[in-house]
């Protein structure tokens, strides 16, 4: 489900920058774009790589009420989250 808002907050600002700039574009080529790219990085991993080699850059330890808050709540709350991003930041 937050795939999906991720997926219409790309669309939206894709379409608004083509719109502002005056490009031409097809909404159904931005939309068939944007949702293979977003399959594409979560199914061969490619984000979680990536991620986990610059995680300091996507999270710091710390950071009251940030990302690692977040994800502890969501594991606590039953929902199925990355294990080891939690385990580096909840300690």
């Amino acid at each position: 489900m937050i795939t999906n808002y991720i997926i219409i907050g790309l669309i939206s600002d894709v379409i608004e920058f083509f719109v502002q700039k005056k490009l031409r574009f097809d909404p159904s080529y931005v939309y068939n774009d944007i949702t293979k790219a977003v399959g594409l990085i979560h199914s061969t991993k490619l984000l979680h790589n990536e991620m986990m080699k610059n995680l300091p850059l996507f999270l710091k330890k710390g950071d009251a009420g940030g990302i690692a808050t977040f994800l502890t709540r969501l594991k606590e709350a039953g929902k199925k989250v990355l294990n080891s991003i939690i385990v580096i930041f909840a300690n």
